[in-house]
């Protein structure tokens, strides 16, 4: 803007200066083009004192600040939405690996006369090992002669598969629950519904 205006009051001082010579030496008004010529000298004056005190711009000056502080707004902004969400994010996932937690205490109790129930997160996957000696020996005797306790198996099916609609129900989410023998060979596993027996003596 200070620019602008030094280039304004240059171009006007030397019409003026032009007009005063030319009323001094034509009869012209000669005081009137003087007091013209000193009030743009004026005025060029302190336009060149705003533009080195200012620096050289076009009056966009105001638009940059403007501009700059838009910016700053705008990433604020984009910041605390960042972090926001990376803070739901965190709760969200806090909250996740406490109810897995729950369930994992909750089902070691409903298990605790067949065996000790572990989690797998990265698998998603809920494990119940037969090592209680009862429920050992019976889990043996069910895998060696199936046809014979065909109603046994139904009984562990339908439990197994109730409890694992309750696990995927209350954390969201499809998890996996599966039975071993006290060896580490996978009796029965249940995922997404469907349940598959293994290594049955047909």
């Amino acid at each position: 803007m200070w620019l602008v205006l030094v280039i304004v009051f240059i171009i006007s001082t030397a019409i003026g200066g032009v007009a005063w010579w030319y009323a001094a030496h034509y009869d012209g008004l000669v005081g009137v083009t003087r007091a013209i010529t000193f009030i743009s000298i004026i005025c060029l004056v302190g336009s060149g004192v705003g533009l080195w005190k200012n620096g050289f711009t076009w009056g966009s000056s105001n638009n940059a600040t403007n501009s700059a502080k838009s910016s700053s707004s705008s990433k604020k902004l984009a910041n605390s939405q960042f972090f926001a969400e990376r803070d739901s994010e965190q709760t969200a996932a806090k909250n996740l690996a406490n109810n897995e937690t729950a369930v994992l205490k909750q089902l070691n109790k409903m298990y605790v006369n067949q065996g000790p129930v572990t989690f797998d997160k990265a698998t998603k996957t809920y494990t119940v090992t037969a090592q209680k000696p009862k429920f050992k020996k019976a889990i043996a005797t069910i895998w060696k002669y199936p046809s014979k306790n065909q109603k046994s198996l139904t009984s562990l099916k339908t439990n197994y598969l109730k409890v694992s609609k309750s696990i995927n129900k209350t954390l969201k989410a499809q998890y996996t629950l599966q039975l071993k023998n006290a060896a580490g060979n996978v009796i029965i596993t249940i995922k997404n519904g469907t349940v598959t027996f293994s290594g049955l003596n047909n």
